[in-house]
């Protein structure tokens, strides 16, 4: 029986993994994040995950359980798990999402969308981009794709937000 900082015991959750994957979380989550450690068990536990893909980079902990939904809906999941939706401020965090994009062989929204002014990108709360990997001769829609995906090569692609995509969550 586990206790997370909101005093909320989680065998429940982890009865919902296997051992495996309770010992793979315990080996691959460093002490610094153990404050998080509670969010990203509620995720697995509210997607009903099968196989979770995790990736580390500094202080943030990326997440997918490999469902895929539209972009609105992928924030909602995101939210209700305590995190974001997944935004690399730099190429290590590219590089950590790429993994997991790769490891499902599906494209990912990101937390970046286009602002009021056709071509310029940001931050979905409101950040100025301070790192981009956009594909050649992207973005293109200049206004009508107003989200951001990830290929399965780490650049990314506008894209319009009505389509299915992984949802990879930060925490």
């Amino acid at each position: 029986m586990q206790t997370g900082q909101n005093g909320k015991r989680y065998s429940f959750l982890m009865a919902s993994l296997s051992l495996f994957q309770i010992k793979e979380l315990k080996v691959r989550i460093k002490i610094h994040l153990s404050s998080r450690i509670p969010w990203v068990f509620n995720f697995c536990f509210y997607k009903k995950a099968g196989r979770v893909e995790i990736a580390i980079v500094g202080d943030k902990l990326f997440a997918s359980t490999g469902k895929t939904s539209v972009f609105e809906k992928t924030e909602v999941t995101c939210q209700e798990a305590h995190g974001s939706i997944a935004a690399p401020r730099n190429l290590n965090e590219n590089k950590a999402i790429q993994k997991i994009v790769q490891y499902y062989n599906s494209y990912a929204y990101l937390g970046i969308m286009e602002s009021d002014e056709p071509g310029k990108f940001h931050f979905r709360n409101g950040d100025p981009l301070n790192f981009t990997n956009w594909y050649k001769n992207e973005p293109s829609s200049q206004g009508v794709e107003k989200c951001v995906e990830m290929y399965n090569d780490g650049t990314w692609n506008d894209k319009m937000c009505n389509n299915y995509r992984l949802e990879v969550c930060e925490f």
